[in-house]
């Protein structure tokens, strides 16, 4: 063996442990966003049971200014774990978005941030093409596996889906007895 092809393998065997440590950070991370998204339903649920709506109000906007606002990325991940199984436009996913009241006119193209989402997650190895999506074909989740929380909204009916909302407000006008 030359140097060339020492130089070459040592950069070969240097990029796959860095890509094998890549995968274990990128896991972790998903263990701690599912365990903060159980940290956080549990607050939003006991939340939901206090009589006071400026202390819940307030506790709210404490667990929001602790975790900070939920960013477009995350809703969208939320969207394609809920039915991993389901095929997802860009234009279904702004319908989606829209549906949970989350403030996209904020973008001045929110397609064009959608689709710009949809190829970094696929390059990132979260989401799939699930046909030609040049030609209106969507995305399909292949990240890990659902959260409880994304579980429970799936499976747990309309009254736990409408508690877990986004929003503050429907938080507290569904927690009214």
């Amino acid at each position: 063996m030359n140097d060339s092809e020492n130089t070459d393998r040592s950069c070969k065997d240097t990029l796959e442990a860095l890509k094998r440590e890549l995968r274990e950070l990128v896991a972790q991370r998903d263990r701690v966003n599912i365990r903060m998204e159980k940290v956080q339903t549990a607050i939003t649920g006991l939340v939901s049971t206090l009589t006071d709506p400026d202390e819940a109000v307030a506790q709210l906007s404490y667990m929001n200014e602790i975790v900070g606002p939920i960013g477009i990325t995350e809703v969208i991940r939320h969207i394609y774990r809920s039915d991993p199984n389901c095929t997802w436009t860009a234009v279904d996913v702004r319908d989606n978005l829209l549906r949970e009241n989350f403030d996209i006119h904020k973008y001045s193209n929110p397609l064009a941030a959608i689709h710009t989402i949809l190829r970094r997650l696929e390059r990132a190895g979260e989401i799939e093409p699930a046909d030609d999506v040049e030609f209106g074909g969507g995305y399909r989740w292949k990240g890990t596996a659902e959260s409880e929380r994304d579980r429970l909204l799936r499976r747990g009916g309309k009254r736990l889906g409408k508690r877990l909302s986004f929003s503050e407000k429907a938080v507290l006008r569904n927690s009214a007895p």
